[in-house]
């Protein structure tokens, strides 16, 4: 059942990857060695999926050529000054060629770089005079008065053995020497998590979690997002946009959801798409959602990894969809007239 979920969310996700059309019948897939092996050898083209310029916090994403799903998240840092200034360029959804030595010995897999070129530079050409993210959250701050603190799960291996949390507006990495603990959870999850902070003599290394298992209570799942696959939903928040991407070939458009139980916690963005993908069916309901947003262009914040409308309220009935561990976003599988559009 397990496996006929798995094929069920590549089917969706290929039609609005624009990647898929290069799948073969059967596409090699990559280990992590491997890559490690291409990345020290040849090098490798990835993407960045996020540059934390203030914190010196980078990290790429990997995507086989036959395989989009085949991918991995890399931790990235320069190895010379002139690498690090280079870095300093780098913006979310820049194509880059990287090439260096791989540490596996930090909990997550560590490429020091040392050649970076930057293949392709990433413009959405969006406007967005309503303003843009800048994180406000300083750490460790709070985090160090206490031993445990909920979090939102914005990603994880899949052994389990590095979380990345969202904490206040920003990132913060997880690293979890018991990975029994851990191999459950899924992106998207409210986690309360007991934890020790590392401290290390390199200022410039970002803030880091260690998962303290001798805890009472490590790990607590408060809110699973699993829990929403196949439930009847209605959802209620701003309308928000990923727009197209080197990895989307399509606007992709969601709602954004605040938990109840504890609304300063980052909230979830369930992506909306159609019960089936029929080409007139995706194509009305994208074009619904798209001229509601063109019509307010001038609220459109830039968020960290998205765009918020924030004069649109979009209120939307469907089934939800969980179907991976790590799968990006949970969806909201629904219809056009399932849709309502509240403008200000």
């Amino acid at each position: 059942m397990n496996q006929l979920k798995q094929l069920s969310a590549a089917i969706i996700f290929s039609i609005i990857l624009s990647s898929c059309s290069l799948y073969k019948s059967t596409p090699k897939h990559y280990t992590l060695d491997e890559v490690i092996q291409l990345t020290e050898t040849k090098g490798i083209h990835a993407i960045i999926h996020g540059a934390d310029h203030e914190r010196k916090l980078y990290v790429i994403s990997w995507s086989s050529p036959e395989n989009f799903f085949n991918r991995y998240n890399l931790v990235i840092s320069p190895t010379s000054s002139s690498i690090y200034q280079q870095f300093s360029t780098l913006n979310r959804g820049d194509r880059v060629l990287i090439k260096g030595k791989v540490n596996k010995n930090r909990g997550q897999a560590h490429i020091e770089v040392s050649q970076l070129t930057k293949t392709k530079k990433y413009d959405p050409k969006i406007e967005h005079t309503a303003g843009q993210y800048f994180p406000k959250t300083q750490l460790p701050g709070k985090l160090l008065e206490q031993s445990s603190e909920t979090f939102y799960l914005h990603a994880t291996d899949e052994s389990g053995s590095v979380l990345v949390l969202e904490y206040g507006d920003t990132i913060v990495p997880m690293i979890v020497k018991n990975p029994e603990l851990s191999k459950d959870l899924y992106r998207g999850d409210y986690v309360k998590l007991s934890y020790k902070i590392h401290t290390s003599e390199d200022k410039r290394r970002p803030t880091h979690l260690y998962l303290d298992s001798s805890a009472e209570t490590p790990v607590e799942v408060l809110d699973p997002v699993v829990k929403l696959h196949d439930q009847e939903l209605t959802l209620k928040g701003r309308l928000v946009m990923f727009p197209k991407s080197p990895t989307i070939n399509r606007n992709i458009f969601a709602v954004e959801v605040h938990w109840d139980k504890m609304k300063n916690q980052a909230p979830r963005y369930f992506t909306i798409l159609p019960k089936d993908f029929t080409s007139e069916n995706f194509k009305n309901m994208l074009k619904k959602l798209q001229d509601s947003w063109d019509k307010n262009k001038d609220s459109i914040y830039k968020g960290r990894s998205k765009y918020i409308n924030t004069a649109v309220t979009i209120e939307v009935s469907g089934s939800g969809n969980v179907v991976s561990q790590n799968q990006a976003n949970p969806q909201i599988f629904t219809a056009i007239d399932k849709i309502k559009l509240t403008e200000k």
